[in-house]
């Protein structure tokens, strides 16, 4: 990612960062991509935020575990907030699509003190279902024994929406995200286990107390806009956009409508109003000082 400053944390995450703003903005990819998937809202939000992009444990640039068969989700998610605390991003905006809501719907559960507002694109609090867990079984098996390249294309266009299969000015798009799935290790088939093994967290959505904005394509075929729709109506403080034209990898596939949601949410009063950020920050203080 140009013109920004690469470098991994103790716990191995590779991360990159940009602009030098007061607040922080903190990009969480999906299964198979990288920091890559956020380079738009990179650019386009760095003049007034530190924007922060990393790769999860196993993927991208990050260290690969060598134990075991699975990267799990809870690990994803704790790598997280420790990175979080590393950087000293507290609390932060938090943005994550398909796997990368998995861990932000758990950190704003959890720990409601590292963030400020939650971003969550194209994502599911609940467990694979039996058809596409079977589908997950089997790309599992072929990236561990025949790598990402084979299934590269394949997976690419189950990634992405109609509209941009179809339209030959968007050509680029399908070819960057081919070169970027396929740049994954075979070593990615314990972080598809983990996608895999998850629990649901449907039962911690109810501890959500943050601005939530719930962003998704209208042309998602992983997650259909459904599942946004629930979602929504299970998270307090929840507002949803649904962006026409776009698939699962909306920021990649469709930037400058996701940035227009992302810039009215983050302006907006419910993230910025200072006594209702007081309020909330009295509660998480309160609940931490009960859980101790």
């Amino acid at each position: 990612m140009p013109n920004s400053k690469p470098t991994h944390s103790p716990n191995g995450l590779h991360y990159e960062i940009r602009g030098h703003g007061k607040e922080t903005i903190l990009f969480s990819h999906g299964m198979a991509w990288n920091t890559e998937l956020y380079k738009e809202q990179m650019t386009a939000f760095s003049s007034r935020f530190r924007c922060v992009a990393y790769d999860h444990i196993g993927q991208g640039q990050s260290v690969v575990p060598s134990e075991g068969d699975e990267i799990s989700i809870e690990t994803c998610t704790d790598k997280t907030i420790a990175l979080i605390k590393h950087l000293d991003l507290a609390p932060c905006h938090f943005v994550g699509l398909s796997m990368g809501g998995f861990v932000g719907m758990r950190i704003a559960a959890r720990r409601p003190d590292l963030l400020k507002s939650l971003t969550l694109m194209a994502t599911s609090p609940d467990p694979e279902t039996p058809d596409s867990a079977r589908s997950l079984r089997f790309l599992s098996f072929m990236v561990r024994y025949l790598g990402a390249g084979l299934i590269k294309g394949g997976a690419a266009k189950q990634l992405l929406g109609e509209t941009t299969l179809k339209d030959p000015a968007k050509a680029e798009i399908l070819k960057e995200a081919i070169r970027i799935i396929g740049s994954n290790k075979r070593s990615l088939f314990k972080t598809i286990n983990g996608v895999l093994r998850r629990d649901s967290c449907r039962h911690e959505l109810a501890k959500i107390d943050l601005p939530t904005a719930i962003i998704h394509g209208e042309e998602d075929a992983v997650f259909p806009l459904e599942t946004a729709k629930e979602l929504t109506s299970l998270i307090r403080n929840a507002r949803m956009v649904s962006i026409p034209g776009a698939g699962h990898s909306l920021p990649f596939e469709n930037p400058k409508m996701v940035n227009e949601a992302l810039e009215e949410f983050l302006s907006s009063d419910a993230v910025n109003n200072t006594q209702q950020l007081t309020h909330r920050i009295n509660i998480r203080v309160d609940k931490m000082k009960e859980s101790t």
